[in-house]
Parts: structure tokens; sequence; C-alpha cells
């Protein structure tokens, strides 16, 4: 049993962590998946908010190009990536990957699983 005023030790954090991400995902499209998305189309993802020291890392990627200047935003306008002649004939795949960079997990196995990706087709 836990004694109040003391943490959980390190393995029970790590598990209770785990636990959390098996069931809950830690980004939800808002905007659907299902269809080619274009210029006017605005990209939207749900992202929660966590209280405390941890932060969420928010990353866009473009065909697995990493965006940072869209690093940090749950919501992008296709418009604004730039896509010129690229997705005019193809569509792209623009994808949110959001991390849990907690320090309360320091397992190599667990940390793996504690991100999630969304994936949408974007074109021209």
């Amino acid at each position: 049993m836990r004694v109040l005023d003391k943490p959980f030790n390190l393995p029970g954090a790590e598990a209770m962590i785990a636990g959390f991400h098996r069931h809950a995902a830690i980004a939800a499209p808002l905007t659907p998946t299902t269809r080619v998305l274009r210029t006017r189309d605005t990209v939207r993802a749900d992202v929660p908010t966590l209280y405390g020291a941890t932060r969420l890392d928010i990353q866009w990627y473009l065909d697995g190009t990493r965006l940072p200047e869209l690093a940090g935003r749950t919501s992008v306008k296709v418009a604004q990536l730039g896509l010129g002649a690229r997705g005019r004939h193809t569509p792209l795949k623009l994808t949110l990957r959001v991390t849990d960079r907690t320090e309360a997990v320091r397992a190599p196995r667990i940390v793996q699983t504690l991100r999630d990706e969304v994936t949408w087709r974007v074109r021209r």
C-alpha cells in the first residue's frame, strides 16, 4: 500500500503510464482521414493538455520530412504546406506525431509505446 506524500516506485509509475497509453489515444483526428484534403481544407487534431512538468511533443511530417515550423500546433491549413507542384497528381502523406516525453518512464520498450500518429492524404 502506498503511503501518502510518497511517490509511486518507478516500475509502478511506468506500468501505470503504459496502461494509460494502451487505453487512450494522445492524438485523435478531428478532420476525417478517409478523404484527400485540398488546399482549402484545414487539418485538425485533438491533443490533450497535460498538467505538471510533462509536455507532449507535437510534430508534423509531409511525406516523412519533418516540418519544424508547425511544431506544437494542433491544426494546419493545407494551403500553408507550400505544396507547389508536389501533390498535383499523387496525394502526399501529412502525418501528425504526438510523443509523451515524460521522465517517469525509463524502460526503452515502454518509451517506444508513448506516441501516437495520425495520417491524412493531401494534394494541391
